[in-house]
């Protein structure tokens, strides 16, 4: 007997990433009403009129928390589970910009890639060999969204320390940002 009870999509928190402090913070869900043709911009990616040329992609927002580290929700509980399938989902989207839009680049911040489904691995390499710039952080040092620096070319900016390479402080480019928000 299956019992699916569904779920409610996290709702990032005022100023979570950035979210609702700077117009170019989007929740996944979002994205891909952007890309889709019937969307707002008839899938053309652009925010405010604007074209993008860079998209970071932020995993883990609302999923996996830890006590202590991230801030309860409003039913003072966190969310310390995988909702298991926001990785894929954003290594899905990662690829569909790369495909439709190979001049935009995108940055993709991770704790972990899980990826659970028969071939869901393959959205992983497709990434890879498309162009998609990984970087991973630990739960304790979570990415900064930031305004970035006059004469960036981006209004924001993330930043983080990437473990891949020791620590070594990366910053990317942001005209868009997207948290890739688990399920409740």
């Amino acid at each position: 007997i299956v019992l699916a009870t569904g779920f409610d999509p996290y709702e990032p928190r005022l100023g979570e990433y950035g979210y609702g402090q700077y117009p170019e913070v989007i929740t996944l869900p979002q994205l891909y009403r952007l890309l889709n043709l019937q969307g707002p911009t008839g899938g053309r990616l652009e925010r405010n009129g604007r074209p993008l040329r860079n998209v970071c992609l932020i995993h883990c927002v609302g999923s996996r928390q830890i006590e202590g580290i991230h801030q309860p929700g409003p039913d003072g509980r966190i969310n310390d589970y995988c909702s298991r399938v926001c990785c894929t989902s954003a290594l899905e989207a990662a690829n569909e910009i790369r495909e439709r839009h190979p001049e935009v680049n995108v940055f993709d911040f991770y704790r972990d890639i899980r990826t659970y489904g028969r071939g869901h691995e393959d959205y992983y390499e497709n990434a890879s060999r498309h162009g998609v710039l990984f970087f991973r952080y630990a739960a304790e040092e979570p990415p900064v969204v930031h305004k970035a620096a006059a004469g960036n070319g981006s209004p924001l900016a993330v930043t983080v320390k990437d473990t891949l390479t020791w620590g070594e402080e990366v910053e990317a480019p942001a005209d868009l940002v997207v948290l890739v928000t688990g399920m409740k």
